[in-house]
């Protein structure tokens, strides 16, 4: 799903209007209160109230999770053209 579609789809109205009025960069919308909407919509009621207690943590968790998938294509060199070749490797 495209992050712009998943603002419209995910995020309830009133972020929307907060967003549309400039008080919510789109930006950080789509990546971070995106993410959150989509894992709150897809948690039990356990990992919801985990969510509520700890927002930070669920967002510490989604950028470490980034991170390691970052890392693990530039050394197995699965990334999206030549840049992302582990540079050990022969091209």
């Amino acid at each position: 799903m495209s992050r712009r579609l998943a603002l419209v789809e995910l995020l309830p109205g009133s972020v929307r209007q907060q967003v549309r009025a400039g008080k919510i960069a789109a930006h950080v919308a789509m990546k971070y209160l995106v993410r959150m909407a989509a894992a709150w919509r897809d948690a039990s009621p356990a990992v919801r109230e985990r969510i509520l207690a700890a927002p930070d943590l669920f967002l510490k968790v989604l950028a470490a999770g980034g991170a390691i998938r970052l890392r693990l294509e530039l050394i197995t060199g699965s990334g999206h053209g030549p840049d992302h070749r582990d540079a050990r490797r022969p091209p």
